[in-house]
């Protein structure tokens, strides 16, 4: 598959099949980082679906002093922060009663196939926010230390401090969840 930057200037140049294979490459592991914020996998998938309308309506300039994937992040990080703000001023509903629903069979679920898998993403919701956000953008949407730093407007130290307490309190947690880990 072509290079996502080289895909966007397809896409701004006229090609509109090129933004498909933008969204084919990002769109999942997008939703999954979404999700770390709203927790509703429902409004994880329209936030991401709105960032990818951006690029269709705004066009927006990448300005290539990062990577693709950093940029578009970026944006569906403002997203779902905006989302989270406007949640805030208007809320419409409980927020408690979806506490309930972290128990149930949802579709996010399919994402998570073993019970390990289960158990380490459990264990991360219960983490706090802002290490549960850097273990999401490292492991789960693939990005390096740079990456991170440019998306949560950090410097690369305090990525890399934050990674590392991040580990430690998912260890324990995990620990005092059971989980066991094998011998390597």
């Amino acid at each position: 598959m072509a290079n996502c930057t080289e895909l966007y200037r397809s896409y701004l140049a006229g090609d509109d099949s090129a933004l498909c294979g933008i969204v084919e490459e990002h769109n999942s592991k997008m939703t999954m980082f979404i999700y770390s914020y709203v927790k509703n996998i429902q409004d994880a998938e329209d936030i991401a679906a709105e960032t990818f309308l951006t690029l269709i309506i705004k066009k927006p300039h990448f300005k290539e002093d990062s990577s693709f994937k950093t940029w578009l992040y970026q944006i569906a990080r403002n997203k779902a922060l905006d989302f989270l703000r406007s949640q805030n001023r208007h809320p419409s509903e409980d927020i408690s009663e979806h506490e309930d629903l972290s128990d149930s069979e949802t579709p996010e679920d399919e994402f998570l196939m073993t019970e390990r898998e289960r158990m380490l993403h459990d264990a991360m919701k219960k983490l706090p926010k802002e290490y549960n956000e850097v273990l999401q953008l490292m492991y789960f949407s693939g990005l390096n230390t740079e990456q991170i730093a440019s998306v949560l407007k950090v410097n690369n130290k305090k990525v890399i401090n934050l990674t590392y307490r991040a580990k430690q309190a998912l260890r324990k947690q995990l620990e005092q969840e059971g989980f066991v880990y094998e011998d390597q």
